[in-house]
């Protein structure tokens, strides 16, 4: 199916209430190089339309992320839905850019990077700093920062532009029941029908970070917890990095114990001591070449980032599905 030279796309935005956040990003919406467009906003109850002039308005009640997107989807006039969070804002060329590359019948889901907005404080600049970082990320370091155009496994729900004929193919929606990583499983649904999701530069959201340690750190928690539930309830391996930070923690908490116990051989001490130097070397080194300013902040966060995620990584595998379609306050 070829997609019209300038398709007619629904910008589909789930949030809670009215707020600084979601009129930041209705107001860079209407500033977007594109003409063909309408904005959908989901919010749990009605809020004053005058202040979203020419916006599709439909309140959905007390309902997970992924349900208002569905909601969306099914009123959405567009041939193409294009998802963003309501503390995201795209950039102008947005659209414009995206059309560019959906003609390509292999790719079903086409995303971009969720860069961290410059008028972020310095916390959010230095999460966005571990998120971009491949130190800290690894390989999903790519959807926090420019990289070449690429195929890849997974992109966030923040910033996909998605052909509704994607989800005609898959028979359903995003899965109401997960408040996070809704857009994993989306993700792993769509490639196993064979189709591509597609990272480009210069399709770009910005995204507003955390602005607390510990929202950042339960964020990242959150997000470990249902990735893990996803890739259990898949019951495929395809991606063995992501148990990495979970094996981390289980081998740094329990490697002290084999300096007290006699029985344990000195070579499996002098891996353990040899690990955790180069580990913490590398960290050190990434942190440095990124942003030597705040190298020393970056370090500390990048460690607490992996000890949050390999934690609620074990806590997702180990013990089962963590919500229900009640919405928690991970719920923006």
């Amino acid at each position: 199916m070829v997609i019209s030279r300038e398709p007619f796309v629904s910008i589909i935005i789930p949030f809670k209430e009215d707020s600084s956040k979601i009129r930041e990003c209705v107001r860079e919406c209407k500033k977007l190089n594109y003409i063909n467009y309408e904005i959908i906003l989901l919010p749990d109850a009605s809020i004053e339309e005058k202040e979203f002039f020419r916006c599709k308005i439909i309140p959905t009640g007390v309902v997970t992320p992924a349900a208002k997107r569905n909601i969306g989807i099914k009123n959405a006039r567009g041939e193409i839905c294009a998802f963003s969070d309501a503390d995201a804002y795209p950039d102008r060329d947005w659209l414009k850019n995206a059309i560019l590359y959906l003609n390509n019948d292999s790719i079903a889901i086409l995303g971009g990077p969720n860069l961290t907005p410059p008028d972020n404080n310095l916390l959010q600049k230095i999460i966005g700093d571990v998120l971009g970082s491949r130190v800290g990320m690894w390989n999903v370091s790519i959807r926090y920062s420019i990289r070449k155009a690429q195929n890849t496994d997974l992109l966030q729900s923040c910033n996909m532009i998605i052909p509704k004929r994607t989800f005609s193919e898959l028979g359903h929606g995003w899965d109401e029941t997960l408040i996070t990583g809704e857009d994993a499983k989306l993700c792993y649904e769509v490639r196993e029908l064979g189709k591509k999701l597609r990272y480009v530069p210069d399709v770009i959201n910005y995204h507003h970070r955390r602005n607390t340690l510990l929202s950042y750190l339960k964020q990242i928690w959150g997000y470990a917890r249902d990735q893990a539930f996803v890739l259990k309830e898949r019951r495929k391996i395809d991606r063995p990095l992501i148990f990495v930070p979970s094996l981390f923690v289980l081998w740094f908490a329990f490697g002290p114990f084999l300096f007290m116990l006699p029985a344990i051989d000195f070579y499996m001490q002098l891996l353990y001591i040899i690990t955790a130097s180069l580990y913490l070397i590398v960290i050190a080194l990434g942190c440095i070449l990124r942003n030597i300013k705040r190298a020393p902040l970056m370090f500390i966060l990048i460690i607490s980032t992996h000890i949050s995620y390999g934690l609620g990584f074990l806590r997702g595998f180990l013990f089962g599905k963590p919500c229900s379609t009640k919405r928690t306050k991970t719920c923006h």
